[in-house]
């Protein structure tokens, strides 16, 4: 079945994108949004939402990932659906841009705080819900990311009869959600795994998904930075391991594989804190640790090195995580997907364990990187060439001064309202590491401190400050190397005005010469096709013999009731004088083969005119000694005689016409 792709009702779209009063976070204008939507006429029927990501507010914009939302994670559990998107805000600074400015840095400066966000798209999908199912459909909701989040509030919502036109609690049966990405997740969500903490600095909003409220199925990728962060963040590699797995695994749900959903392991939950949630792992590939995908991508030498290290390296991270087994791998049975764990200190595991699982990965380490050695090749020959120095071409100038000035006043300005928005972002991250992380830490050591928990009083501030510190670093190098690319594309733009300003310009690329293929010396070609022959690559021998079998051919078919005229009597003792001339110059078996072929088609040429001449013995040889010379020259007499005849008739001086007509 073709799924189609839809729009939900009053989504209005212009140029691409929501009209700029949706697009700057006004909350009436969304409500007003919400209130359009209109539930489906007719018959009872499955409808679905597909909501975007955070930066993503209209899923269709970005390719393929409706459908490919739908066919992943809707699809096999509702086979009667069809792919239908659903506009949500989905702001989020400062962890993602805003929207491009002419496609150089933010077009606003602050763009819609997370939590503003995350109530505006919660209360868009209530309304929506709610009239669906009162028209009598069901309702299949996919969230990622932070629409993930607005889909767990609204779980919460839609139980409690709270939301916007709600008349009662909806069943369980009438509304089903998919979530990725979830930061909610109750056991590796970044937004649950810290309880009690609020950044009000860059307004992130904390939780955890419900169980036993609605089917729901999660999905979550090892080492998903916002979906699987480390429960002992005193384990650094663990915290930028998983931030660079933010950037790396939490936007790749939707490239996954039917197969790889397949193979994903279906965690524990725990039957008294719900039964309607199904949590499911999909353990990270062997080769993709994200902490290395930067050595990866160094040539040649990249890819051992990362291979000697990955396996202790994972090792080491998982023991951020929990308990471990033999071989390094995190030891799933042991976790309860659907009860929140919050961070600690230290992961409860046997030291014989660690100690027996270093000692395996390490050895799977160097196999790995002996059989890289194994497998390892330059390839043949090096590639390498020197360029060739080319002095720069003169040019007329396309640019004035005046366009110099004026691109280089705007540059100045371009850059400086990026370098200030770069600027903006990194503040609010410093102000919330220097203020909300270390007041959670200080009622953290507190609680601690009363519980006689002398250990956690000290370790766990100091483990949330790690991870957060991790993060907003991380954040705030994103916010500056994405503004930085932005005014090198500014500067790109003003060097290349001042290039159309100069009177010289880019080297000339070098004039390649088309190479046309010779004729082979084996291939046979028709006297009737030797006019429009191409020798220009053939050797001078080559070229005579083939000019005088043109001329052969020409007086050939004079007996066939073409003439010849004096001019080209001329035209064919000049090309003969010339290609003569190229003989002199030629070795001794050059003339020889030129005789040949010059006495072969002066006996071809006498036998279909049936001339006698060309037919005795005599005459061969003849023709053999002299060439094809004779035969022109009695061509072209015959032709004078005629010219003779015919200046008689006219009255004209045929002295003359004789003349050249003896002289040619």
């Amino acid at each position: 079945m073709k799924n189609q792709v839809k729009l939900m009702q009053g989504s209005t779209i212009k140029n691409g994108v929501l009209q700029k009063s949706l697009c700057v976070g006004m909350a009436t204008g969304m409500l007003g949004l919400s209130a359009l939507i209109s539930p489906t006429p007719g018959h009872a029927q499955d409808v679905t939402a597909i909501l975007g990501g955070s930066s993503i507010p209209i899923p269709a914009n970005e390719p393929g990932y409706v459908q490919n939302a739908f066919n992943l994670f809707i699809a096999p559990n509702c086979p009667t659906c069809t792919a239908q998107q659903f506009f949500t805000p989905e702001g989020a600074y400062p962890v993602y841009p805003p929207p491009p400015l002419n496609g150089q840095g933010s077009s606003t400066v602050k763009q819609l705080p997370f939590d503003e966000s995350v109530d505006q798209g919660r209360q868009m999908l209530d309304t929506y819900i709610v009239q669906q199912v009162q028209a009598g459909n069901t309702v299949w909701v996919y969230g990622e990311s932070q629409s993930a989040i607005i889909a767990s509030m609204v779980m919460q919502d839609l139980a409690n009869g709270t939301a916007p036109g709600q008349t009662g609690p909806i069943s369980p049966d009438n509304v089903h959600f998919a979530l990725v990405g979830n930061p909610f997740n109750p056991d590796g969500g970044l937004l649950s795994r810290f309880p009690g903490l609020t950044i009000p600095a860059i307004g992130i909003p904390f939780g955890s998904t419900p169980d036993g409220l609605y089917q729901t199925d999660v999905y979550t990728q090892q080492y998903d930075g916002f979906a699987d962060v480390p429960r002992y963040p005193l384990n650094f590699l663990a915290d930028l391991n998983a931030f660079i797995g933010f950037l790396t695994v939490h936007p790749t749900y939707r490239q996954l594989t039917p197969a790889q959903l397949e193979g994903a392991t279906k965690l524990n939950t725990d039957p008294s804190a719900g039964d309607t949630n199904n949590y499911y792992f999909l353990t990270n590939a062997k080769g993709k640790l994200p902490l290395l995908a930067p050595l990866r991508l160094i040539p040649i030498i990249g890819k051992p090195l990362a291979d000697l290290a990955e396996p202790l390296l994972r090792t080491l991270i998982n023991l951020g995580y929990g308990p471990i087994t033999a071989d390094g791998q995190r030891d799933l049975t042991k976790v309860i997907a659907n009860v929140n764990a919050s961070f600690g200190v230290f992961p409860k595991v046997s030291p014989g364990v660690v100690v027996q699982a270093l000692i395996n990965s390490t050895k799977e380490g160097v196999s790995d990187f002996v059989k890289d050695l194994t497998h390892f090749s330059l390839g043949s020959g090096s590639g390498l060439s020197l360029p060739q120095l080319k002095l720069p071409t003169l040019k007329t100038p396309t640019a004035t001064v005046v366009d110099v000035i004026n691109s280089l006043v705007n540059t100045v300005s371009t850059v400086s309202s990026l370098a200030y928005s770069t600027l903006l972002p990194i503040a609010d991250v410093a102000n919330a590491l220097l203020t909300s992380v270390p007041l959670y830490g200080f009622n953290v050591a507190a609680k601690a401190l009363s519980k006689g928990d002398i250990l956690g009083a000290i370790a766990k501030p100091l483990g949330a400050a790690v991870e957060w510190g991790t993060l907003g670093v991380g954040f705030g190098l994103i916010a500056a190397l994405r503004q930085v690319t932005a005014i090198v594309s500014s500067l790109g733009q003003f060097a290349s005005t001042i290039g159309k300003a100069l009177p010289f310009g880019a080297p000339a690329s070098a004039t390649s010469v088309p190479k046309t293929a010779a004729v082979s010396a084996n291939t046979v070609v028709p006297q009737s096709k030797m006019v429009a022959l191409d020798t220009s690559t053939s050797a001078p021998s080559d070229q005579a013999a083939a000019a005088k079998s043109q001329r052969a051919h020409r007086m050939s078919g004079d007996t066939g009731g073409s003439k010849l005229t004096t001019s080209d009597a001329q035209a064919s003792d000049t090309t003969t004088t010339s290609q003569d001339g190229k003989d002199n110059a030629d070795a001794k078996d050059s003339e020889r083969s030129k005789k040949r072929d010059s006495g072969h088609r002066t006996s071809q040429r006498a036998q279909d005119s049936d001339v006698p001449t060309a037919s005795s013995q005599g005459d061969k040889a003849d023709a053999t000694a002299k060439g094809s010379k004779p035969d022109v020259k009695r061509a072209t007499g015959s032709q004078s005689s005629r010219a003779k005849t015919h200046e008689s008739k006219t009255g004209k001086n045929t002295g003359s016409g004789s003349k050249k007509s003896h002289a040619a």
